[in-house]
């Protein structure tokens, strides 16, 4: 068998995406349920006034009413999510890449597939409202792959479906946004276009920063609207009880905006935690332990990115920066290792979608696929064993070593309580 020069057909890619995202799974015990903290973003909506964050649940109260949504429900929702999304990654990454395969090609796609700091990383981050997004920027591309010479069409389509991401959750203005506008800019970079492009990029800037100030809780206290969810009943088996599952930190989130102060328990927490936890040495080691432990990827999408960026037009140019938006949410948040994934996984879509548009930029990556090949090989098996990408913390070793300094150190990071 010539492995140089091979073809699968449409059941084969579909029997290699069961595998891979089996294996993904497994790699993390079949972990299928929203831990506490996502599963109470589920519970906020428009009930007591406009809140950020609010969009998911207010959709959600059309169906279950005002009352607590069952946790169970959550885990089905996010788990079709996850799914949907990762149908979206492999379409992108390995089927869109191997329509005539090679086996460069197809080891280069899987590691992109498996890497810590895509799909892995989303499955352990289950529930989160990224995980939705990432689905609308997808819809985004789309429509913009199809109608970008269509400018009143694409004004409409994109600008509802980033009014509707920035609802679920204001950061994703800093995750998708730049990038959706950047790929837009690339393929329509007209004057008319252009002038269109920059009115709706204001508006949506605008609609971002009233929903992150004008979205802060005020109708309640922090302590009032915990025991508001918490009371609310939920059934556990065949037992109708008050909702266990509330996490006092979510609602906390909602009482941090960038210079508003709620009461003498609300502390500046957008640029306070951002410093205090971000610039700690526990933060700064797990930043530094994932550039270490994957240096070699760090290296290959470097080289990949220079050949591009250096050869390319404007249009392209900007297109690559854009994906580098999700730096801006190191100054608001210590998520550190989510915002590398989402760094990481922008550069692979554009790199994947570079290659589609034009013949230039798909030898780049044919030349550097071949000669980076035992490299991939070598990043697949390093990403079975590191796992994913966590949130605060790089991995599962160094959590292990370091410990969990976010529960164990949590009077110096946070600077907002709700009083037992």
């Amino acid at each position: 068998m010539n492995l140089d020069n091979f073809k699968l057909n449409r059941s084969q890619f579909f029997i290699l995406y069961l595998f891979l995202t089996f294996w993904l799974f497994a790699r993390q015990n079949l972990n299928f349920s929203v831990n506490y903290f996502k599963y109470t973003h589920y519970l906020f909506n428009y009930e007591y006034e406009f809140i950020k964050r609010g969009f998911v649940g207010e959709i959600l109260s059309f169906f279950y009413g005002f009352g607590s949504i069952n946790h169970d429900v959550v885990n089905y929702l996010s788990l079709v999510s996850l799914i949907i999304l990762s149908l979206f990654f492999f379409h992108f990454f390995v089927g869109s890449l191997n329509k005539k395969n090679d086996i460069s090609k197809l080891i280069f796609s899987v590691m992109v597939f498996t890497s810590p700091l895509t799909t892995q990383h989303f499955i352990y981050d289950l529930g989160r409202f990224d995980i939705i997004n990432f689905v609308i920027t997808f819809l985004c591309f789309f429509i913009i792959e199809k109608f970008y010479k269509k400018n009143l069409l694409v004004f409409i389509l994109i600008g509802l479906l980033i009014s509707i991401m920035i609802l679920i959750h204001e950061a994703s203005f800093f995750m998708f946004v730049f990038p959706i506008f950047a790929f837009w800019f690339f393929k329509n970079s007209y004057k008319s276009s252009i002038i269109v492009q920059i009115i709706l990029l204001s508006f949506i800037s605008f609609l971002t920063f009233i929903i992150s100030t004008a979205g802060i809780a005020k109708a309640l206290t922090p302590e009032a609207y915990y025991e508001l969810l918490r009371t609310k009943e939920i059934y556990i088996g065949e037992w109708l009880i008050p909702n266990p599952y509330v996490s006092k930190y979510s609602i906390q989130i909602l009482y941090g905006g960038l210079y508003e102060d709620f009461d003498q328990g609300i502390f500046k927490t957008l640029f306070a935690d951002a410093i205090n936890v971000g610039l700690s040495k526990w933060w700064l080691i797990h930043n530094f332990i994932l550039i270490f432990s994957l240096l070699p990827l760090f290296y290959l999408v470097f080289v990949i990115f220079k050949d591009f960026f250096f050869k390319s037009k404007i249009q392209s140019k900007i297109l690559l920066l854009s994906c580098f938006s999700p730096l801006g949410l190191f100054l608001f948040s210590y998520d550190h290792m989510r915002y590398w994934s989402l760094i990481f996984t922008n550069l692979f879509i554009i790199f994947f979608i570079l290659y589609k548009e034009n013949n230039f930029y798909k030898e780049i990556l044919n030349t550097n696929i071949k000669r980076f090949k035992k490299l991939n090989i070598f990043l697949i098996i390093l990403g079975l064993v590191l796992g994913p990408v966590g949130n605060y913390q790089s991995f599962g070793f160094a959590k292990r070593i370091i410990g969990n300094t976010l529960v164990e150190d949590v009077n110096k990071w946070h600077r907002i309580k709700i009083k037992d």
